[in-house]
This record gives structure tokens, sequence and C-alpha cells, in this order.
């Protein structure tokens, strides 16, 4: 039994109804462009090429757009409407980021997490001894504690 017009229209609505507005947007431009340009021939390519050499002027529209198609295998409309995996490989850069922050972390606060000796404030105070007793000038500047 075959659909009437009217259900096939209804279901067409339907379904673009149920998409997201730019899915459908994008699927309805692919199925278009693609039904409405058939493949060109290698042997018919090299004769709108020859055509092409000559006065543009003198070509008739279908032979330009038969000449761009034949070059260009894919519209712009046709390349967008290709799924992308931007999504994919952003999630995946962030969290890869992610992985390798948390196990810097982790090693730096529960494997590496004594100080250095020269850190201690005992160390601090016979540093400054030493400059002292040498007669070295004050530190100023990003390097002054004080």
């Amino acid at each position: 039994k075959g659909a009437t017009l009217c259900e096939v229209k209804m279901a067409s609505i339907m379904r673009r109804c149920l998409k997201p507005a730019g899915a459908a947007v994008r699927s309805s431009v692919r199925t278009k462009a693609n039904a409405a340009v058939a493949p060109i021939a290698e042997g018919e390519l090299a004769a709108l090429m020859e055509k092409a050499k000559g006065p543009w002027g003198q070509l008739s529209a279908v032979d330009k757009s038969n000449l761009y198609r034949g070059v260009y295998k894919h519209t712009r409309a046709e390349i967008m409407a290709e799924p992308t995996d931007t999504v994919r490989v952003t999630a995946l850069v962030v969290a890869s980021i992610a992985v390798a922050y948390a196990l810097t972390e982790f090693i730096h606060h529960n494997i590496n997490n004594k100080q250095p000796d020269t850190c201690t404030d005992e160390n601090l105070a016979k540093t400054v001894a030493k400059q002292k007793e040498r007669n070295q000038n004050p530190v100023f500047g990003f390097g002054n504690a004080k």
C-alpha cells in the first residue's frame, strides 16, 4: 500500500521538527546537492577544460557549473554537512590535560612532599650568617625576602 502525498509531507515535516535546526538544514542541503548534480566523466571534463581555454562568454551556464563541479568535487555546503570529530577531539585533549595535571599534583603532594634541606629555616639562617660574615651586599628587588 503506497503512502499518499499528504502522508509523505507530514512524515517529512515530523522528521525535520524532531531534528535540531542545524541538522535539518544540513541534511536537506546535502541531499539536494547530491541529487541534483551527477558526477562528470573524465572525457567530458577534458572536453570542458579545452572549451575553458577559449572565451568564457561562449560557455553556457551548464558548462561552467559542470566545469566547476569537475574541478571541485564537493561544494562548501557538502563539506560543511559532513560530520566532524571536533567535539570528540576537544574532549580527549581536555581529558588528557586533566589526567596529566592530576598525575603531576599527585606525585608532587604524595611522593615528593618532603622539602629540600636548603628550604628550611635553619639553613636560611646559616646562609644569612655566611653572607654577613663575608660582608655581602643585601639583595634588593625580586630576590629580597623583605
